[in-house]
């Protein structure tokens, strides 16, 4: 049942998995940009040309492979509170 509380509630989840996701994306460019300087690295120790730096991690904006496509706008709660043909339904 939404009631005030699930609704505010769910949208403090919401909050909570959008950071999570932020901080992965950022945890994985990171470990990109680790992978990148050691091999650069890996390279000038050994006097070799540099081997092909590991491909970069895809964009997370919008997207994740456990939460699908588009899981910002899937998990917005605003519009549905904010409907009163929605809440009228559900009380």
């Amino acid at each position: 049942m939404p009631t005030q509380q699930v609704c505010d509630l769910f949208e403090d989840l919401r909050q909570e998995i959008i950071t999570l996701l932020d901080l992965k994306k950022q945890v994985d460019r990171r470990e990109y940009d680790i992978a990148v300087l050691k091999s650069r690295r890996e390279s000038i120790l050994t006097g070799r040309e540099m081997a092909a730096p590991p491909p970069p991690p895809e964009s997370a904006d919008d997207t994740d492979e456990a939460a699908g496509p588009n899981i910002r706008k899937r998990l917005s709660t605003s519009e549905y509170r904010d409907s009163p043909d929605k809440r009228a339904r559900h009380q």
